[in-house]
């Protein structure tokens, strides 16, 4: 069967600097996202009972790429909310970007991967999610589900954003080489500086940003049709 993707934002954070471990819901219930999926309570009962009777659990991937693990799940379950889950990053390069990324902000998102085991329609065309086989929760930088919020104050010391943080979600969303992340980042920073401050832009200036912005949305619409036919 195809495996599948849906994403939600982290609900909570912990960036603990001894535990470094962090939380979150990795699916909301009862609410339709951007993808046309509603995940139903109880959707993930099977699939975390069939793990507990084998002693195992959901991998901890980056980007859904089974070759980025930076940390592993030490806790999930179901609540009125959704799939609550609570993870620990590895002392190892990407968790220890991982934890960077999400103590600054730059990382919020959830995507879980699954296998749908049973699921319908509603009345207005949008599939409903009885259960799934789930076998990834992925760490992303944008995420899917809007109603899932990081809690106010759980992040601590998390920094003003700046034109890092541009290069860095350039990367890991377009999939853009270093080089072609900062020229688009120090484009999309003249932009954000320019809504942030009221400063006018010259009309060459809105032209580069708007190919560069072209481009990008290229680059993902590229990334997103290469990532379903790995997934058929």
């Amino acid at each position: 069967m195809t495996q599948q993707y849906l994403s939600t934002k982290l609900a909570n954070v912990q960036t603990n600097a001894e535990q470094r471990t962090f939380e979150g819901l990795a699916s909301v219930f009862n609410n339709l996202d951007l993808g046309g999926d509603v995940v139903m309570p109880g959707a993930f009962a099977k699939s975390l009972a069939a793990h507990r009777a084998n002693g195992t659990a959901p991998a901890m991937f980056f980007m859904h790429d089974a070759a980025k693990i930076p940390g592993r799940w030490i806790d999930m379950a179901e609540t009125r909310e959704g799939l609550a889950v609570k993870g620990r990053l590895s002392n190892t390069p990407l968790g220890n970007e991982m934890y960077e990324l999400l103590k600054d902000g730059s990382i919020s998102g959830l995507s879980i991967g699954y296998v749908p085991a049973e699921a319908g329609f509603d009345r207005e065309g949008n599939r409903v999610l009885k259960a799934v086989d789930l076998f990834e929760i992925s760490l992303v930088p944008l995420p899917m589900n809007v109603r899932a919020q990081v809690t106010p104050g759980s992040v601590k010391d998390a920094d003003p954003l700046n034109i890092t943080q541009f290069e860095r979600l350039s990367r890991a969303t377009f999939g853009m080489s270093r080089a072609g992340a900062t020229r688009f980042a120090s484009r999309a920073w003249k932009l954000y500086r320019a809504t942030q401050t009221g400063a006018p832009l010259e009309e060459s200036a809105l032209d580069e940003i708007k190919n560069s912005l072209e481009s990008a949305a290229v680059l993902a619409l590229i990334q997103h049709q290469t990532d379903r036919m790995r997934n058929l």
